[in-house]
């Protein structure tokens, strides 16, 4: 069993909270929240099954707490990720992994001078429907990615400490490296809006990568909830639809074929290829267990992380540019 304390009680602490708890692999020893009020909340949910602390130091200095899930606001990550590690102890953190790409490279060299393993939540990287579509794309069904298409839009949740891009288009650039491992933009541009926040509540993000074109919207100012992902290759489309009640995951035998021959307009005329729409059958499961499975797993193994530092600071990376770009 390894013992895990929980960092923060806040918006997604409760939902990190429940699938620490859910896991055979874990004792789920301690729930730290500096507000009395969320400690509070913590305690009509799991009365006398786990410990409650306020200070953060009594949970470093817990010899038999082997890890830390960070649930907190992104710019408290890197002190206590590093605090964390210090202690020796493993860390969970909640996407984006650091506020900056310095802080990301100093935790990753601190965890492997150490012997410690930090596990990013990149949530939809665990999700059933993107390993689907790993499936399809790894075995050569979609062929190769021409674009990638994401848009996540709702009526906030605002946050003071990250905008909409780093908080939405976090999810979609990590499925992006998961599933075609692009590397870094050849082009990349960005717009954003502030509105009535200090961060901008809107972004529009365009990447390129070679041949294939990603374009990402985030958006905090939307009437409307969508977490929708098209992704178009040379052999088939798939449209991902997480809000739909039914077939989220449609997969299109459709595309663009050849010129059309013997026509005097050959020169501009594309002919198309429309065939049949299949909705798979997939196992589901919840991510946000998955992700936390998998965090014992690498513990437990020895071993990386899926969303490993690594794969933070080439994330990070975009979204530092990026925000440069918001600014020009």
């Amino acid at each position: 069993m390894i013992n895990i304390a929980l960092i923060g009680y806040g918006y997604w602490g409760p939902n990190v909270a429940k699938q620490l708890y859910n896991n055979p692999e874990i004792n789920f020893s301690v729930i730290c929240d500096k507000k009395e009020e969320r400690l509070n909340v913590a305690k009509s949910v799991y009365i006398q099954q786990v410990n409650y602390e306020s200070d953060f130091n009594k949970i470093l200095n817990d010899k038999s707490i082997d890890a830390v899930a960070l649930a907190v606001e992104t710019s408290a990550h890197f002190q206590l990720a590093k605090q964390a590690l210090e202690a020796g102890k493993h860390v969970y953190v909640e996407k984006p992994f650091t506020s900056t790409i310095s802080e990301a490279v100093e935790l990753k060299a601190l965890a492997e001078k150490l012997n410690k393993t930090i596990h990013i939540d990149h949530i939809m990287m665990y999700h059933p429907y993107t390993q689907k579509i790993k499936e399809l794309y790894d075995t050569g069904e979609i062929g190769d990615i021409i674009y990638f298409d994401a848009s996540r839009m709702n009526l906030g949740q605002v946050k003071e400490d990250v905008n909409a891009m780093w908080d939405l288009a976090i999810h979609d650039l990590s499925i992006m490296d998961y599933l075609f491992n692009p590397g870094y933009p050849d082009a990349l541009y960005a717009i954003g809006h502030k509105s009535i926040n200090k961060s901008e509540v809107t972004t529009f993000l365009q990447l390129k990568y070679g041949n294939l074109i990603a374009n990402i919207k985030s958006n905090w100012l939307s009437p409307v909830k969508e977490r929708k992902l098209i992704i178009a290759g040379t052999k088939k489309m798939i449209v991902y639809d997480d809000v739909s009640m039914v077939e989220k995951l449609k997969i299109y035998d459709s595309g663009l074929v050849s010129k059309v021959d013997n026509s005097e307009y050959n020169v501009y005329v594309v002919k198309t290829r429309t065939g049949d729409v299949l909705s798979p059958d997939v196992k589901m499961y919840d991510a946000l267990y998955a992700s936390v499975n998998h965090f014992v797993d690498c513990i437990k193994n020895k071993k990386q992380s899926f969303s490993s530092p690594e794969q933070g600071i080439r994330l990070l990376k975009i979204l530092e540019e990026a925000s440069k770009r918001l600014q020009d």
